[in-house]
């Protein structure tokens, strides 16, 4: 659990496919903005979305009956993560990207620049550049990179209608409060949904 301005206190255990989780976003600094969301992909877990069916390494997902999908239409400015031009991902049709894990080493070539320099720009412990593709820390030219921190992959259970992992990436570890297990009380269209009180969270 983690409070504003405090430490965040040692959990009794670890973060499982499937927990509901509270976290800080990654990228919009520390502003107290907390989200919720489901956890689909572990540290060194390969991801993919297929015709909006979420399979991690070799299996697809046997998923909650919570989710809901819509439809989306695309538009040509219609982008996800990791932005690059020549990645052409959707909501519902994503990967295969391997989530890293401290220790994870990728040689910096022009493919895994395009899949993780954002990654490695926003949250690992570097000064990196890249350009003419060519990877540079604190203006050395590197050939590798090894992670210093896990990292996991976010979802909605409102599959099509959610700001998480697709959108801004991976969620660092440090950026975890806990699991969300309980609903305490549910507030919508400007009443308090009472039969959502104290309800298990699935």
């Amino acid at each position: 659990m983690s409070f504003p301005g405090r430490i965040r206190l040692k959990g009794f255990s670890e973060i499982m496919h499937g927990d509901v989780v509270v976290f800080s976003h990654p990228l919009w600094g520390e502003r107290n903005n907390y989200f919720i969301k489901r956890c689909m992909a572990l540290p060194g877990d390969t991801l993919q979305i297929i015709n909006g069916k979420v399979k991690i390494n070799a299996d697809f997902l046997d998923e909650q009956p919570t989710i809901k999908m819509v439809p989306v239409v695309y538009d040509s400015t219609h982008t996800v993560y990791p932005y690059h031009p020549n990645i052409r991902w959707s909501l519902n049709d994503y990967g295969p990207i391997v989530v890293p894990y401290k220790g994870m080493q990728i040689r910096l070539n022009k493919e895994a620049l395009q899949l993780y320099y954002n990654v490695i720009k926003d949250h690992e412990p570097v000064h990196a550049n890249w350009k003419n593709e060519v990877f540079r820390n604190n203006e050395k030219t590197i050939g590798f990179y090894t992670f210093q921190n896990n990292y996991f992959f976010m979802l909605g259970d409102n599959r099509n209608n959610s700001n998480d992992s697709r959108y801004w990436g991976f969620l660092p570890e440090k950026d975890i409060n806990g699991k969300a297990t309980v609903v305490l009380f549910n507030f919508l269209d400007g009443k308090f949904m009472t039969n959502r009180f104290f309800k298990r969270i699935k």
